[in-house]
């Protein structure tokens, strides 16, 4: 009887990860850094195509600005079905085979893609491939957080917007140098090369240990932990068996593991509820400003707003000869992705050295100010520049939230979680893009006002976040 007891009492506990910090970090994470950072690369090569090729097929197809801007409205709702279906997925059968599958399709998807001879097959196949681009890099996120040692978290959550800008920067200087002289399929046709490239090394990810061991698969775990401490050279001593391995682990009751992985109900136990809904709404007002500012950036030059846009020659030139970028448009698209560097850079500083509450509190703030200050026109110039400083602020925001979500929630739900803030991050895109084609020309002014009124209330929404994850243990149980 007493046996009993104490092996159901075994049924309910979760072990101690704490050797998952032990072994520190080195080439191990760093190895597995870079073949996920690879996968980002080509996802965000993938996205870059369309704000390329988008010109020329408006004259190919002759479409009205609100076909155009469906475009992105139909990939940014593919990318959030792929953001949580791919999370749900993740959390059931693992990191690893979902990004293989995922990759599988994705390749399939990027080679039909050029074969779309009309809008509407276009349309559909692309927005495709943005369901796999999103499961992609949901689980990006995750594995990298789940695979690296506390000191080194932000960082290497951080470098998926690094490599998602170098994706940008490949994509745009293949375009300079393929696309005028050999079109656009040529060009996908290198972008998915490197995809599967990308496919390839996927194989050789290891599986999550932090996944492995939620869902009791020790061995297989004790197995990673083992072969990453000798890739890092720890010197700390490691179970050699199984049961060694559980023996030496301690034990804490938890309230809800025993629920199935990747069940989505978790996320709205009463411990949960208002976390969930206030890092949703965080993430689609971050990425409904995103966007909206974007747009409206791209399109300073055709709504003259504040004075901006004296000069429409350029727009005008593109409207009549219905070309591809030229070297200025290639030259804006690289400026975008090297500026997001600094930004990231300063982000890790808040995040690490102040904490996550704080990073949000200053970005957050700072964005309110930029988009109030972006009201009132002092000069055309200004406005520019604003308009530049309030997306970096933003931005910074966004990395922010990509660094919490994952550490606030459990390993079972975690990569559902992720995908479920992240699709009402898409929801929020969509948001950002519809309104800026329906008032950018009438009503500029209202798309700041919007904007404005929008980051107030994420920034409210800041101060009922009580939980700080700094310097602390990724939630391994949900109590």
């Amino acid at each position: 009887m007493q046996a009993g007891a104490l092996s159901s009492e075994k049924e309910e506990m979760l072990p101690n990860y704490e050797m998952l910090e032990d072994i520190g970090f080195g080439w191990y994470q760093i190895r597995h850094i870079l073949i996920v950072g690879l996968i980002i690369s080509c996802d965000a090569a993938q996205v870059f195509i369309l704000s390329i090729i988008h010109p020329s097929l408006v004259c190919r197809w002759q479409l009205y600005p609100m076909e155009v801007a469906m475009m992105s409205v139909v990939f940014m709702l593919f990318y959030m079905i792929g953001s949580s279906s791919g999370g749900f997925l993740s959390d059931i059968i693992g990191r690893r085979k979902t990004l293989i599958f995922s990759g599988i399709f994705l390749v399939v998807f990027e080679l039909i893609v050029p074969a779309a001879n009309g809008y509407v097959a276009f349309l559909l196949t692309y927005g495709i491939t943005g369901m796999f681009i999103g499961c992609r890099y949901s689980i990006g996120v995750t594995y990298l957080a789940e695979i690296s040692p506390i000191k080194k978290r932000t960082a290497s959550v951080f470098s998926v917007k690094l490599f998602w800008a170098l994706g940008g920067m490949f994509e745009t200087i293949v375009s300079m140098i393929v696309l005028e002289q050999h079109g656009y399929k040529y060009m996908s046709f290198i972008t998915t090369v490197v995809t599967i490239a990308s496919l390839i090394l996927t194989v050789l990810l290891d599986e999550s240990p932090r996944w492995l061991l939620a869902n009791g698969h020790f061995s297989r775990a004790l197995q990673i932990i083992q072969k990453a401490a000798v890739q890092n050279k720890s010197k700390k001593k490691l179970p050699s068996t199984v049961t060694t391995m559980e023996d030496q682990m301690t034990v804490t009751p938890v309230s809800i593991s025993k629920e199935r992985p990747g069940v989505m109900s978790v996320l709205f136990h009463p411990d949960y509820r208002r976390m969930t809904l206030a890092m949703a709404f965080i993430m689609f007002a971050c990425t409904a400003l995103y966007f909206s500012l974007l747009y409206l950036n791209t399109n300073l030059h055709i709504i003259n707003y504040c004075g901006v846009g004296g000069n429409n020659s350029h727009s005008l030139h593109m409207a009549k000869l219905c070309e591809v970028l030229d070297t200025r448009d290639y030259l804006d698209l690289l400026v975008t992705c090297i500026v997001e560097i600094p930004v990231l850079v300063l982000a890790i500083v808040f995040c690490d050295y102040r904490g996550r509450l704080v990073a949000f509190k200053v970005f957050g703030g700072f964005g309110s100010v930029s988009l109030l200050l972006l009201m009132f026109c002092i000069s055309p110039v200004n406005t520019e520049i604003q308009l530049f400083v309030s997306r970096g602020i933003v931005d910074g925001l966004l990395l922010a939230v990509w660094v919490y979500v994952p550490e606030i929630y459990p390993t079972r739900v975690r990569n559902v979680a992720v995908g479920l803030i992240n699709t009402a991050g898409k929801l929020g895109a969509v948001f950002g893009i519809l309104s800026v084609q329906m008032f950018s020309t009438t009503h500029p002014h209202l798309i700041i006002t919007i904007g404005f009124v929008i980051s107030l209330l994420a920034f409210a929404t800041m101060f009922t976040l009580r939980k700080e994850t700094k310097d602390q243990p990724l939630n391994e149980t949900a109590h």
